[in-house]
This record gives C-alpha cells, sequence and structure tokens, in this order.
C-alpha cells in the first residue's frame, strides 16, 4: 500500500498509471481488512466471546447473493441460532472457497445445517480426511481453496456443529456444517 501510495506521490503519472496504482492500493487494504476481520473474529471466538441469537436465515443469504451474483441459493429453513456475525463469516468463506473452486456453486441451509457444494476439481482423499478431522493443512494442501478453513472449523466448533467434507470426483465438492 505504502509503495504504491508513495509512487503516486512522485507524479507526472499517465491516467492509466495513476489509475493502476490506486486500484493495487484499494486490493491491498481489502485484503488488510479481510485479514484483520478473521483475527479479531478468531479471537472473540476463542475466548468464548459469541452472542446466540435468532438469525433469519434467508436475509443472509440475501446478502451472500448480492456479494455472489452467480452463486445458487436454496433457503429451506426459516431461522438457525448462533451469532450472527461468525454464521455470517462461516457463511462467506465456505462459500468464497467454493466460488473459486468451481463454476457452480450452491449454498442450502435447512434444519440440520449449511451445505455448500461446488462443481469444481475434487479434493484428494488424504486433504478430506485432514479437513473432517479438522487438521490445519499443511504445505499449500488446500491450494487456493483453503482460505479461511480455519476460521470455519473454529466458529463450527464453538457452535457445537462440526464441519464434514466429501469430494467425489462425478458429485463435486461438498461441506456440511451439521447442526
Amino acid at each position: 500500500i505504502r509503495g504504491y501510495a508513495e509512487y503516486m506521490m512522485m507524479g507526472g503519472l499517465t491516467e492509466e498509471d495513476q489509475f493502476y496504482a490506486a486500484q493495487q492500493i484499494v486490493e491491498s487494504a481489502r485484503s488488510l481488512e479481510d485479514i484483520t476481520e478473521k483475527l479479531l473474529i478468531m479471537g472473540n471466538v476463542r475466548k468464548g466471546s459469541i452472542r446466540m441469537e435468532r438469525i433469519r436465515v434467508g436475509k443472509v443469504l440475501g446478502e451472500l447473493k448480492e456479494k455472489y451474483p452467480g452463486v445458487e441459493t436454496v433457503c429451506q429453513a426459516e431461522a438457525v441460532d448462533g451469532d450472527a456475525t461468525l454464521v455470517r463469516c462461516l457463511l462467506e468463506n465456505l462459500t468464497a472457497n467454493a466460488v473459486n473452486a468451481g463454476q457452480q456453486v450452491r449454498v442450502t441451509v435447512d434444519e440440520v445445517g449449511i451445505k455448500v457444494w461446488n462443481d469444481g476439481e475434487t479434493l484428494d482423499a488424504g486433504t478430506v480426511r485432514a479437513l473432517n478431522r479438522g487438521q490445519e493443512l499443511q504445505n499449500g494442501r488446500g491450494g487456493r481453496h483453503g482460505y479461511g478453513i480455519s476460521v470455519c472449523q473454529e466458529i463450527a466448533k464453538v457452535h457445537g456443529w462440526r464441519l464434514v467434507y466429501r469430494s467425489v470426483k462425478e458429485e463435486g465438492t461438498t461441506v456440511v456444517c451439521q447442526f
């Protein structure tokens, strides 16, 4: 961020260079904001500072649909009990992972849990086993699709929920958050 800001302050840049530098600053700031949010959320989760309430699922899925217009959402429950901020973060992370992994993504919420499916490349059996045991992925085994997995596991755990991953070549990859 600082490097691009200093570059812009030097002056004498074309309009195209100024736009590019500003775009890099915005992208870096968003990334930093996302990391900060996740750190704060993880701190609250680890301290046990969660506020349980009744969350209207349709509203949360609507917000998710605005952010990811290509994602299919299926709402089969009126509400779930949980910490609203953490549930939004869980849905956002699972959806972002699925969008990064595949072309088609479907998010379903019903009375028994949240299901996020994508049609992307399947995960190998070792990675699926590690995810289902709640282990941290080592050596980039999560690839680009592993963003926020540990955050999701912690959020599920603090709610008393369980994340279950399944990845089959003919069916795609699914993560189910069982209530």
